[in-house]
């Protein structure tokens, strides 16, 4: 087989528990930041973030407590975060942001 792992983004853990029921092999990751910690409870890989692009080290951190089981205490203050992120279509928001924080040169696409 050519496939070996998938991003599930549908903001669905129904959806993604059926790819999970119908290839157990298969390595899925999660495409949703702020529903990271309830995709690993249902066997993620792990995430493929835009978080991650503005806040690198909190995603990684975010990432290793929710594949650890222990959710961050933080997590109402994470999913605001992130939610702001996709205020607009995305990646306009990040590309702001990572402007502000001088990760970027310019905000345009």
């Amino acid at each position: 087989t050519n496939l070996w792992a998938l991003k599930e983004a549908s903001g669905d853990i129904a959806v993604f528990e059926a790819f999970r029921k119908a290839a157990p092999q298969l390595a899925i990751y999660s495409g949703d930041d702020g529903l990271m910690p309830y995709f690993a409870q249902a066997g993620a890989t792990g995430l493929v973030s835009v978080a991650a692009n503005a806040w690198p080290q909190q995603t990684a951190e975010f990432v290793r407590r929710s594949m650890a089981g222990t959710f961050p205490n933080l997590f109402t203050t994470w999913t605001d975060a992130v939610d702001s992120l996709f205020t607009v279509a995305n990646p306009i928001p990040v590309k702001v942001l990572m402007h502000a924080l001088g990760k970027l040169n310019t905000p345009n696409l």
